[in-house]
């Protein structure tokens, strides 16, 4: 055999008649180690990408444009324009009887019509958890709550996140308006709520604060102190309404203006909104869900449409506590704050029977 001329082997038994040793690379096994480790961690990143994306999407998608610098408002400048635009074409729910600009001929140039329209019942759950009301839910009484603390004892709570949320003219509106104020906003609705309620024999106190200047985006911490505090103070309370209005622009820059006709007065509905932790409940949180849901029922069940959407939101909305805690919108921004007002008077004549 000459030495120079390569020879080939069929199998391993030729390999060991002739005394030939091969030695692998460890070299080679090396990298072929670290190349199946680079792909694991490659599908692995992916997944965690993956998940993540899935996670985060809910919250991707609440986020909203915030009012421009142009606001009469600096002090809000921070705080966003919830549901912006709204695409109307979705709005199935909503009666077209009504659906023609109010006043349109006097409409300023500039400005955007404001759309009086019903809208029939809506329930919506933004959260990933399945949601029905319990069979043995149950509310708690005035009486057994005066029985317990006394004839005075305060049984509900009004709160706002943001107290200075306004109302427009009910006819159109600019993008240089005042979505806040010092007058005829939600927390002169809760002052009226809550004087509504005392008169109908529902004791009711009223937290009417500005907190963090006014930003609803750092307001969060402030409120939950505050309430903290009170309940901590009042444990006859058992129910806490956090008062505040919507605000929708469609994507031809006109509002809907939710309204119903009761008793010849026009009220604007109202929309009830309980939280959650995303993909769980905490008891607390079904418990107002359920809440949430009878007492849309029951409303309606009296004034038919009066309650026009309920929510379960996919935030906490600072709802954890053990009383019965709900978010209630009377109206919107395109309602007037008459109509509004007149909506707080209904309901709290409607609140008190649920109680009683």
């Amino acid at each position: 055999m000459n030495e120079k001329e390569i020879t080939t082997y069929e199998n391993e038994d030729e390999l060991e008649r002739n005394n030939i040793r091969i030695e692998r690379s460890k070299r080679t096994k090396q990298k072929r180690k670290a190349k199946h480790i680079k792909l694991f961690f490659a599908l692995f990143s992916i997944c965690l990408l993956l998940y993540g994306g899935y996670k985060l999407y809910p919250y991707f998608q609440s986020i909203t444009y915030t009012p421009n610098e142009n606001q009469k408002n600096e002090e809000n400048s921070d705080t966003p324009l919830p549901n912006l635009p709204n695409d109307s074409n979705n709005n199935n729910n909503i009666s077209n009887e009504n659906n023609t600009p109010s006043n349109e001929s006097t409409i300023p140039e500039g400005s955007y019509p404001i759309i009086e329209a019903t809208s029939s019942y809506l329930f919506t759950n933004e959260s990933q958890v399945e949601f029905q009301i319990a069979e043995d839910f149950s509310t708690i009484k005035a009486n057994d709550i005066y029985s317990k603390y006394g004839l005075d004892a305060p049984l509900v709570l009004i709160t706002h996140f943001s107290a200075r949320e306004s109302y427009s003219n009910g006819k159109y509106y600019s993008k240089d308006d005042n979505f806040y104020n010092d007058i005829q906003n939600v927390g002169m609705i809760g002052e009226k709520l809550s004087d509504e309620l005392n008169k109908f024999g529902i004791n009711a106190i009223h937290l009417n604060e500005i907190y963090a200047s006014g930003s609803i985006y750092n307001s969060r911490g402030e409120y939950e102190k505050s309430l903290n505090a009170t309940l901590s103070q009042f444990p006859s309370i058992c129910y806490v309404i956090n008062v505040s209005r919507d605000l929708s622009i469609n994507k031809d820059m006109s509002m809907i203006r939710g309204v119903i006709e009761h008793n010849e007065q026009k009220l604007a509905q109202i929309s009830f909104v309980s939280g959650s932790s995303f993909d769980t409940f905490s008891e607390n949180q079904l418990k107002n869900a359920c809440f949430s849901s009878s007492l849309s029922s029951f409303i309606n069940s009296s004034i038919d449409s009066f309650v026009k959407q309920s929510t379960i939101s996919n935030f906490s909305l600072a709802q954890d506590y053990s009383p019965f805690c709900i978010e209630i919108e009377f109206g919107s921004y395109a309602n007037s704050f008459d109509e509004a007002s007149n909506s707080a008077t209904y309901f709290a004549d409607l609140f008190s029977k649920y109680l009683s």
